[in-house]
């Protein structure tokens, strides 16, 4: 599974954190990115990031639930809930 990261930088240095890695979201203060291990650990030398992929798997009991995967196929068919 790739790293949810909150990478902490500025409007002008988006433009380099888009070619190494993909933008989920971008706010004011920071954007949110999906990175493997390897670009998790480069930006984090250039950034400050804060890792939040914990925080996209929910947890019922036993049950893990990745809230990061697709529900909906590359064929565009829904898979079931995992819940």
């Amino acid at each position: 599974m790739k790293n949810i990261l909150k990478v902490y930088a500025e409007k002008k240095d988006i433009a380099g954190i888009r070619e190494a890695a993909r933008i989920v979201e971008s706010y004011d203060a920071f954007v949110l990115v999906e990175a493997d291990e390897k670009m998790s650990r480069s930006l984090a030398r250039k950034f400050p990031v804060e890792d939040i992929t914990a925080q996209y798997v929910l947890s019922f009991g036993d049950r893990r639930i990745a809230t990061s995967h697709p529900r909906i196929n590359s064929a565009g068919s829904t898979r079931p809930h995992a819940a």
